[in-house]
């Protein structure tokens, strides 16, 4: 994972500040792939304006659309969240993403009722 994810501790009513992070980790997994937002537009049969906007962080990424552009960037969908307070709880737990125990139990669980429910 890059080193240039900032801590994010959420406030209430500061969601803009949570989507320019995640607009920072689309546009930095997508270049770290040496993907044009021309070459991710096309596999998620999307404008490349919309990308654009995805990355600059004008319009925002329904939970949907984010799990499948994690898909099409080949990460989990953790990565647009690692490191954020709510998420994951020691260094040790961020270091190792790829381990499956890495969640706690609930978000577990509520990832994978995000999924089935994503897949109906």
């Amino acid at each position: 994972m890059s080193k240039t994810f900032t801590k994010y501790s959420p406030t209430p009513g500061d969601t803009k500040a949570l989507d320019r992070e995640i607009a920072h980790r689309l546009r930095a997994r997508r270049r770290q792939l040496a993907l044009t937002q021309q070459d991710l537009a096309a596999s998620m049969k999307l404008s490349y304006q919309q990308i654009q906007k995805y990355e600059s962080g004008t319009n925002r990424i329904s939970s949907g659309r984010l799990f499948l552009l994690a898909k099409a960037l080949g990460v989990k969908p953790i990565y647009f969240f690692h490191s954020l307070d709510s998420v994951l709880e020691t260094p040790e737990e961020i270091q190792s993403l790829d381990n499956d125990k890495v969640l706690d139990r609930r978000v577990r669980n509520a990832l994978n009722e995000l999924v089935l429910a994503l897949t109906k």
